[in-house]
């Protein structure tokens, strides 16, 4: 209401003083001021003009408060310019009529060919006000809103900061400001990213040599999007298959990011995710050749020719197993594809494997009162079962596969060979696991019932490993 306070005081004032003018009879100024000056009409077109003052100021106070203010709802200041002129030229002419009994529609028609000179002298800004009238009552962009010009070009992106009579006045991400008169504003064309939602989809691409499988791929690449804080989790990802090409095979993956100013950093977080979980799984992008000798294979081949001990050098669990023990290692092993929402291992069940997130993502989970509470997940290259693999105790956690997955279990007698010609592994892989359960690390060790504290607990775990195994403690 403060707006409207002074205004409002201000008319009270004049109304006030013209009527005491009329009770004490004051008819004039004397001679010869009065013959120039007449205070009682000038205390009336006073009054008129405070009037028109009074009623934009209202008029704007309550569209403003029926719009509660906010950013994206709140009326364009050129609204209520224009509201003003038209008001104060109303009074101007109620002035002219009334007060100096002057004949309108002569003072209109004489002033014609002025209208007409000036009018053609000030086109554009004419051209602009019209434009930014049309422009608040169609609404295609708002304060708040971010628009692309010129093929979305970071330098032409901006946030609409001010819609006024004449122009529109945005900022980049840059921090720099970008003003466009309303009327070359009307005649190009631009994307509003905030749209009818605020949240778009954006896409990035990656090529993938021929020897990855396709499906293993998409389903690598909509793993990393969906382990990618601050993608919108309500909009389901898309992996493509745009071309082939002599590099390989080009993937396009399409996202949803929440709104503008997020999408560069959104976009390289899940860019490093794509390139780390290939790696992870063993494959790395396409690099140009100079020489291509492309051998069409179908999927099966291709499955049959991954190079599974690579990925079990990976695992910090063999990494200390030679080059034959991880390749007997890999033959004896299986590959495990699980559907969305499948589990692979369940809390309190008995196991004797591990498995390595080979393509895809899971989801950890502990039961908490009855219900199952998700506390982590396993990427491609990751581990979970091992505590079982290794201790035979049962699972401590329920691992469900959160999209289409494929992972490589690896059983308890397959290391057991293994173990028989080299008994000295097994103090290897007890102190790494031990330290991997000190660190946290997400698999069957998230238990937190285990004493990791306790100064002994990496001789213990060794013991218990040589007797699942068979081996003297």
């Amino acid at each position: 209401m403060g707006r409207i306070l002074l205004p409002a005081l201000t008319l009270i004032c004049l109304i006030a003083a013209r009527y005491l003018a009329d009770q004490v009879g004051i008819n004039g100024l004397p001679a010869p001021v009065g013959e120039w000056i007449d205070p009682l009409r000038l205390s009336e077109a006073a009054i008129w003009l405070c009037m028109a003052w009074v009623a934009k100021r209202a008029i704007e106070v309550a569209l403003r408060r029926g719009r509660n203010g906010s950013d994206e709802e709140r009326i364009p200041s050129i609204a209520f310019d224009f509201l003003g002129v038209l008001l104060f030229l109303v009074a101007i002419i109620a002035i002219a009529g009334l007060v100096f009994d002057q004949p309108v529609s002569g003072l209109l028609a004489t002033s014609g060919i002025l209208t007409g000179v000036v009018a053609f002298a000030v086109r554009d800004l004419i051209a602009d006000i019209f434009t930014g009238i049309a422009l608040a009552i169609e609404r295609p962009i708002r304060i708040g809103d971010w628009i692309q010009f010129d093929e979305g070009t970071p330098q032409r992106t901006g946030r609409v900061v001010e819609m006024n009579w004449r122009a529109v006045r945005m900022v980049t991400v840059q921090g720099r400001t970008i003003v466009f008169p309303n009327n070359a504003l009307s005649r190009r064309d631009f994307v509003n990213l905030s749209l009818p939602e605020r949240h778009f989809r954006t896409v990035k691409r990656i090529v993938v040599d021929f020897s990855v499988p396709a499906e293993r791929a998409a389903d690598i690449i909509m793993s990393a999007i969906r382990a990618t804080p601050g993608v919108v989790p309500s909009q389901k990802p898309l992996v493509l298959i745009d071309e082939l090409v002599e590099r390989g095979t080009v993937f396009s993956f399409h996202f949803w990011v929440p709104d503008y100013p997020k999408m560069f950093m959104i976009e390289r977080q899940v860019v490093e995710n794509v390139l780390h979980f290939l790696d992870q799984a063993g494959y790395a992008p396409s690099y140009p050749k100079l020489e291509a000798d492309i051998a069409w294979q179908s999927v099966s081949e291709i499955d049959a020719s991954f190079d599974l001990p690579d990925l079990l050098h990976r695992v910090p669990l063999f990494s200390k197993l030679s080059e034959e023990e991880r390749l007997n290692l890999a033959h004896q092993s299986k590959e495990v594809q699980a559907r969305a929402g499948q589990a692979l291992v369940a809390e309190g069940d008995a196991g004797e494997s591990l498995f390595v997130v080979l393509a895809g993502l899971a989801a950890v989970h502990k039961s908490v009162e009855g219900k199952l509470c998700r506390i982590g997940q396993v990427e491609p290259g990751q581990v979970f079962g091992e505590m079982s693999f290794l201790t035979g105790e049962p699972r401590s956690a329920t691992v469900i596969a959160e999209i289409d997955s494929v992972f490589v279990e690896v059983e308890r007698g397959a290391m057991q060979a293994i173990v028989r010609e080299n008994p000295e592994i097994i103090d290897q892989m007890g102190e790494i696991q031990a330290s991997r359960m000190n660190a946290q690390e997400i698999g069957d060790s998230t238990d937190g019932t285990r004493e990791l504290d306790d100064p002994g607990f990496a001789e213990k775990l060794v013991k218990r490993i040589r007797l699942t195994f068979g081996q003297p403690g």
